[in-house]
């Protein structure tokens, strides 16, 4: 089917939104990768523990090029996954592996770390002027920022909570998710990448599903 599909296509470049979304998770990574190597030097990371992540670091930048070169003559969903449609489940997804076991803590903070380096990196990118002029895909920055978010606040959340039981964990999780969307809107409407119209609905979203998580609660 993948195939079929490429063959339909007489172009060989990637569709705008794939581009964009490839350029800006590559501007993500290389942050993370300056975040990973300022903890190395302040001796805040073990060895085994910085070689592991800057090698998955490296396969993520190394993915993302091939991908860009090829034009898109790769597996997209190994590499231009979703947020979006991930982040319904991702509070499941994290409750159920909490559960089962007891992260380790150098690698939360490690995570955290890295998570605001790739945030940092992809906010001032974006602030540039010569990148603002070249109007990347709203939704894509958007996908992009709460990712980064939620990474974010799972780390930290893991870090303080060790043993909750697992409905509890789930609901905090899911808090945190919906905070992650909310601080996002705020983010691309303080930067102009979305109007005030569009942050009105995107917030709507966001607490109609708030609110049906409330309610399914209470069944």
């Amino acid at each position: 089917m993948r195939r079929l599909e490429l063959q339909e296509d007489d172009s060989d470049d990637l569709p705008p939104f794939i581009q964009d979304e490839i350029a800006l998770r590559a501007v993500g990574v290389a942050g993370e990768l300056a975040a990973l190597e300022q903890l190395f030097e302040a001796n805040q990371v073990s060895e085994p523990l910085y070689q592991k992540t800057k090698r998955r670091l490296h396969t993520r930048e190394r993915s993302l090029t091939a991908m860009a070169q090829n034009h898109g003559h790769l597996n997209l969903s190994d590499i231009v996954d979703r947020a979006k449609a991930a982040i319904p489940h991702w509070w499941h997804k994290v409750a159920a592996e909490r559960f089962g076991r007891t992260l380790n803590g150098e690698r939360l903070a490690v995570e955290k770390a890295i998570a605001k380096g790739g945030l940092k990196a992809l906010s001032e990118y974006l602030r540039q002027p010569e990148h603002r002029a070249r109007q990347f895909n709203r939704q894509v920055i958007y996908a992009l920022i709460v990712q980064y978010r939620n990474r974010i606040a799972t780390a930290k959340a893991s870090a303080k909570q060790k043993s909750l039981q697992y409905e509890q964990e789930m609901a905090r999780l899911r808090t945190l998710a919906l905070a992650a969307e909310r601080a996002a809107i705020h983010d691309l409407l303080e930067q102009g990448y979305i109007t005030v119209a569009m942050a009105q609905r995107l917030s709507q979203s966001v607490n109609y599903t708030e609110n049906a998580a409330a309610l399914a609660t209470l069944e």
